[in-house]
């Protein structure tokens, strides 16, 4: 026999008033029409205080610390009962301190069935929401810790393979042998390069410069630069089935992508494997959902697969593959940032990257759209123009160059090979001192090749100051790194292309042929 119906209300009551959850109701106007004790401790009110007050005016902000608006929220708890069957949000106590609760939400009814307000039940998460971010920033911690040792052993790497190339120069006497010692010192200088965007590709501060260029040429221009570092007897064959294939992509962006997953894929196979390279161009007429998830939607695409027939990747392991700081290799044998950095490059270009495994064979297949993506920049772009269309300001060289940067090594560099080239050159180390050249020693310059970051005043001010002068010359930006944002005000300021760090004497002279 079950208790008789005359024990159910009482009882019904007693669990509400005595309930150690925070149990309020409101009516459809956000006035409170009841709160148990539990909810009066906690909110610090006492009942006459609360019962009557609005929601807005009391246990909840108009609009909590991250800046949203609440007070729509409460309407709509009445109103559109289905979306606040559960919800999270921040509520205040009569003391002023702020707390999260998540709340459990029904509609309250009058005998016609007309919704009248809400009930709304609900349990303090605010000390699990703190260990949650607590964990969260160990979490972070710890990937930094990651991080920095990969980056460590990466540079200390390149640093010392630099140095003892540039030791054996100063040993080699023989002409042909100093050429190789310094081409892979110039190699490890790209290696460093290369790290450095994967960072900067991860961290989004990279800025996509989109130029016509050939798929081919671009992955063997990878594939030249892994050459050395490949297992004995690996071997790299490229099969392509779109020849000349012209497409405006982000070129360094992609060489980097394929390096990295050249690099994989050597680690991944055996002593004498084969690793492939397929170049080929797909039609997607219907959404297309790829094994990590993610939705292309329809579009051409540009397909660059990387194969190998070595190890594979166990399935536990494909599931995380593409994210940050993700390693299969020991701490201190990489960042976790490559293949992260490949999956943004894939983003960047409209597409995306997957992982495909079968029996014997592992294949990381990039899907990318050519053609330059809204919002980019178009420093950088530019049609190539004969050197000699620079106007110059003496017949006897092929133009007079102005740089500006504060690092003493790029001065003497660019002094020695502009010279070196016919070019006629002077350097800055500031803005002060680039004004001072051409006001006080009347050096007149064609182009201007400025830093980006400078201590006291940025390469775009210095510009604008330069430009002034001479607002007949032109301005290269070199920069290591730059935000689409600080991009835009370059070209606004008159910029006409951008070189990035580190850069060769090939790319500043491709740049000045680009000059008109």
């Amino acid at each position: 026999m079950g208790r008789s119906s005359a024990y159910q209300q009482p009882d019904y009551e007693y669990l509400v008033e005595n309930s150690n959850a925070i149990i309020v109701c409101f009516s459809t106007d956000g006035v409170i029409t009841y709160a148990n004790d539990f909810a009066l401790n906690f909110f610090e009110f006492d009942a006459d205080e609360l019962i009557g007050a609005k929601v807005l005016e009391t246990i909840t902000p108009p609009t909590d610390s991250a800046g949203y608006n609440l007070e729509g929220m409460i309407n709509d708890i009445s109103h559109l009962p289905e979306d606040y069957r559960i919800n999270i949000n921040e509520n205040i106590k009569h003391s002023g301190e702020r707390v999260w609760v998540r709340w459990t939400n029904c509609v309250q009814t009058d005998d016609q069935g007309n919704v009248v307000g809400a009930m709304s039940i609900g349990i303090d998460i605010t000390r699990q929401l703190e260990l949650e971010r607590q964990v969260s920033q160990m979490q972070r911690l710890d990937a930094l810790g990651v991080l920095a040792g990969g980056v460590a052993h990466d540079f200390n790497n390149i640093a010392q393979g630099m140095s003892g190339f540039a030791e054996m120069i100063k040993q080699e006497d023989d002409p042909k042998a100093i050429r190789e010692l310094a081409d892979r010192l110039i190699s490890a200088a790209a290696d460093v390069g290369r790290l450095t965007n994967n960072l900067l590709s991860y961290s989004k501060v990279e800025n996509s410069e989109f130029e016509l260029c050939d798929l081919e040429s671009s992955v063997r221009k990878a594939i030249s630069l892994v050459e050395i570092n490949l297992k004995p007897g690996v071997s790299i064959e490229v099969s392509n089935a779109i020849p000349s294939a012209q497409v405006r992509l982000d070129r360094s962006a992609l060489v980097s992508a394929v390096i990295n997953l050249l690099l994989n894929a050597n680690d991944a196979s055996h002593a004498g494997g084969k690793i492939e390279v397929r170049l080929r161009k797909t039609a997607v007429t219907t959404a297309l959902t790829l094994n990590n998830g993610v939705r292309l939607k329809p579009n051409d695409y540009w397909l660059v697969e990387v194969i190998d027939h070595g190890v594979g990747v166990p399935e536990e392991i494909a599931q995380k593959i593409f994210d940050p700081f993700f390693t299969t290799k020991v701490r201190s044998q990489g960042t976790g940032l490559g293949l992260a950095s490949v999956f943004n490059f894939a983003t960047s270009h409209q597409g995306s990257a997957e992982l495909i495994c079968s029996e014997g064979e592992t294949c990381f297949r990039l899907y990318l759209v050519g053609g330059d993506v809204e919002g980019t920049t178009s420093l950088g772009k530019g049609d190539s123009a004969p050197l000699a269309e620079i106007k110059t300001s003496k017949s006897n060289v092929k133009a007079a160059v102005l740089l500006v940067d504060d690092e003493v090594f790029v001065r003497l560099y660019a002094e020695k090979i502009f010279t070196r080239a016919g070019y006629e050159i002077r350097t800055a180390a500031s803005r002060d001192e680039a004004i001072e050249l051409v006001n006080s020693e009347g050096f007149h310059f064609d182009v201007a090749i400025i830093d980006m970051v400078m201590p006291e005043v940025t390469g775009v001010d210095t510009w604008l100051s330069l430009k002034a002068i001479q607002p007949t010359a032109k301005a290269i930006l070199a920069t290591g790194y730059a935000t689409e944002e600080q991009l835009k005000r370059a070209e606004a300021a008159g910029f006409s292309l951008c070189v990035r760090k580190p850069f060769t004497f090939d790319d500043i002279v491709v740049a000045l042929n680009k000059l008109k």
